[in-house]
């Protein structure tokens, strides 16, 4: 459970896919990850990627005046996909270290993605717990898919904003060779 700023807490599921490539070369490390990397639905192609997803429930609290939240569950699953090598055992290591420089740099660019997530999540279940009481359920429903809906085109947004400021890791050091 994670704590967000307004004191409630979300659940969060973290999980690593890893593509395995070979190579004693940069050169060989780099079109191994060209070639099995992850490709997003416009073809580019990505050394690293992160995916999440955000669901959340509630129980109905029913007065004569109308139809309310009750304690609303958020959860958060993030996967992280990522290269991993299997280092051979006649490699520089020089190439060993240029590797982990830049598994370190792509982690921070990914943490940054985990990090929209997670506000993204907290802000959903505050933004739940903000709506009124509703004449019907139906109502309440309709409000909390138009709420959670408009909260998560912002942090898509953020998503877009956060890898064309950092270069898609770039500024962050996310470089090989």
């Amino acid at each position: 459970m994670i704590a967000c700023p307004q004191g409630s807490e979300i659940a969060v599921t973290t999980g690593y896919i890893y593509y395995v490539i070979e190579g004693t070369t940069a050169e060989q490390l780099r079109d191994q990850m060209n070639q099995s990397g992850r490709k997003d639905k416009y073809g580019n192609h990505w050394d690293a990627y992160t995916d999440w997803y955000i669901t959340w429930s509630y129980p109905y609290d029913q007065t004569a005046h109308g139809c309310s939240v009750g304690e609303i569950e958020v959860e958060v699953e993030v996967n992280f996909e990522f290269p991993e090598w299997n280092v051979p055992v006649n490699v520089s290591q020089d190439l060993i270290t240029q590797w982990g420089d830049f598994l370190r740099a792509l982690q921070k660019h990914e943490d940054g993605h985990y990090e929209i997530a997670i506000d993204a999540a907290c802000e959903i279940l505050q933004g739940i717990y903000s709506l009124p009481s509703y004449p019907s359920c139906l109502n309440l429903d309709e409000a909390v898919e138009i709420k959670t809906e408009q909260i998560l085109d912002v942090y898509r947004e953020r998503e877009k904003d956060y890898d064309r400021d950092t270069d898609h890791g770039k500024s962050q050091g996310v470089s090989f060779p």
